[in-house]
């Protein structure tokens, strides 16, 4: 009956909680679902602009736009902006464009086509991977399996997009690396920003 509580339990660090994400200077971070830039520069304060090479996936083209002239503006180096989604396979999708929001989402309802493509293409030698993909999350995990097999990178995976994704990620992740530990964490006071970490 007091909702005001609710912000002392949610967690500011999203995407990089203290003492469950340690991050290196030589991460290759995947930012999957990078909007206009708002992780990535998070990520490239925490590690001091230090990594091997950042893949920042963004679909909606006016928002690729906007990330690109954040790289640009903050001489950002090692970053690959790609105006794709991820999937599960390569893949032109329909789109729903909610003017730029981050709302925007693969939907049978979009009135634009996107291309997508899979981390296992983009990024095989990924070792940090973060996704927000407003319910496409699961089937980008699919297009990661080989890579999560092989490198077994952390992960930051929302999990609050469909009923679902609370069980079914996890299951999935276990599935392809059952030596992973999961770490739920709610990063606002309302039903959203709900991330699980996996890490080994």
């Amino acid at each position: 009956g007091t909702p005001e509580a609710l912000a002392d339990v949610s967690r500011k660090e999203q995407y990089f909680p203290k003492g469950i994400i340690e991050l290196s200077d030589r991460e290759v971070f995947v930012d999957g679902g990078a909007y206009t830039g708002d992780t990535l520069l998070t990520f490239m304060r925490i590690t001091g602009g230090k990594a091997a090479r950042c893949c920042a996936f963004e679909p909606d083209p006016a928002t690729a736009g906007k990330l690109k002239a954040t790289v640009e503006k903050r001489g950002l180096r090692g970053v690959t902006v790609h105006n794709k989604g991820l999937w599960s396979a390569p893949a032109t999708l329909p789109f729903a464009v909610w003017h730029g929001t981050s709302a925007s989402a693969v939907s049978g309802d979009g009135g634009v086509s996107v291309e997508a493509d899979t981390i296992d293409r983009a990024a095989p030698d990924a070792t940090f991977i973060k996704l927000d993909i407003e319910g496409a999350e699961l089937e980008a995990l699919k297009g990661a399996a080989e890579t999560i097999r092989r490198n077994r990178p952390r992960l930051a995976v929302c999990v609050y997009h469909k009923p679902g994704d609370l069980f079914e990620i996890p299951l999935f992740i276990k599935s392809l690396a059952p030596e992973y530990r999961f770490y739920l964490r709610q990063h606002q006071p309302v039903a959203c920003e709900t991330v699980l970490y996996a890490v080994i």
